[in-house]
């Protein structure tokens, strides 16, 4: 099996910590810039921006269109 780039796009102003494959066209990202970003992978656009405010996010999972977040500071946020 040979593996290569299909497609990238930059999405956050500093490192994504951690990438969901929500649906078949959505992909959720969290990273060291304090946003969480919904991206359409079909479309390449960006869909949605979550502040995170002052936190980074760790850790994240997406269930029944809720985002659960790890964030750095020892707290988890649900979001929908």
């Amino acid at each position: 099996m040979k593996i290569g780039a299909v497609s990238e796009v930059k999405i956050h102003s500093d490192t994504i910590n951690c990438v969901n494959w929500a649906s078949i066209e959505t992909i959720v990202t969290g990273s060291k810039d304090h946003h969480i970003k919904l991206f359409d992978v079909n479309k390449k656009l960006e869909t949605q921006v979550l502040s995170l405010r002052d936190s980074v996010c760790s850790a994240l999972d997406v269930k029944n269109d809720i985002i659960i977040n790890g964030l750095e500071n020892g707290l988890i946020k649900y979001l929908s």
